[in-house]
């Protein structure tokens, strides 16, 4: 069953749409999701992060997940 490696792997935030991320969060768990921005590509925010940033419905502590401290964890950088 694919939903038997959730949590072994990290996804990227950039969904551009604020139900997707929610729908995200609530799949694969907001401690395996990064900010994402495709950068160097056009195809991504042009404010990194302006998504998560703009979700009312997200807890400081979300936010700070997604914005830095989940890629900090998997990068191993305290």
């Amino acid at each position: 069953n694919p939903r038997d490696f959730i949590g072994k792997f990290f996804v990227d935030s950039l969904v551009h749409d604020p139900k997707t991320l929610t729908f995200l969060m609530e799949t694969m768990g907001e401690d395996f999701i990064a900010l994402g921005s495709d950068y160097p590509f056009p195809l991504g925010e042009l404010e990194p992060g302006k998504l998560i940033k703009s979700m009312t419905e997200l807890s400081d502590m979300q936010k700070e997940k997604l914005l830095s401290s989940n890629a900090k964890r998997w990068l191993g950088v305290k």
